[in-house]
């Protein structure tokens, strides 16, 4: 018949060889006495660690975001271009809405990428994105219903600054 302390460490050498974490030397060490110093000490080698939820600087994902965002932004306006051939006869200004809808795209999921891969990619790019969206679309139902024109320009300019806020806020949310 086995001895208490020698079922105890036969238990603990089978959850540390399987690689199931105990979560604390002091309560592994609560399921029963051990009868050597040097069994203790082999006990709390074996023990690993929770990884630090600690997500970083901020800096990084907004930096990422702001890259990215204007990165996306371009193509996506160079490929509405390319796509969208409504005004290639004008003599007058105009901005074809492909350049637009091209911009406000790769822009959105641009910055959204961009956050998500400046956060180490620790949150859910599918929210991020949703969120950014959310925010673009909002911010130009706002635009769009503004009868002031001095309120419409300050909404699209704001626009990309809360998409940031917003897509950082939702991706270190989701990264925990």
């Amino acid at each position: 018949m086995c001895s208490r302390p020698a079922i105890l460490i036969a238990m603990i050498s089978a959850v540390a060889v399987s690689g199931v974490p105990i979560a604390h030397a002091q309560t592994a060490a609560r399921l029963g006495s051990l009868d050597s110093v040097a069994e203790r000490s082999w006990l709390s080698a074996s023990v690993v660690q929770p990884e630090s939820q600690d997500q970083g600087s901020v800096f990084r994902p907004l930096l990422f975001g702001a890259l990215f965002g204007a990165g996306g932004f371009l193509a996506g306006a160079l490929v509405g271009d390319a796509v969208d051939d409504e005004c290639d006869n004008s003599t007058d200004y105009c901005i074809p809405t492909g350049v637009v809808l091209g911009a406000a795209t790769g822009g959105t999921f641009g910055l959204a990428l961009g956050v998500h891969v400046g956060n180490r990619s620790r949150g859910n790019m599918a929210l991020d994105s949703l969120a950014a969206a959310a925010v673009w679309g909002l911010g130009i139902t706002v635009a769009i219903v503004s009868d002031d024109d001095t309120a419409r320009a300050i909404t699209l300019a704001a626009i990309p600054i809360v998409q940031l806020g917003v897509t950082v806020g939702v991706e270190r949310a989701s990264g925990r």
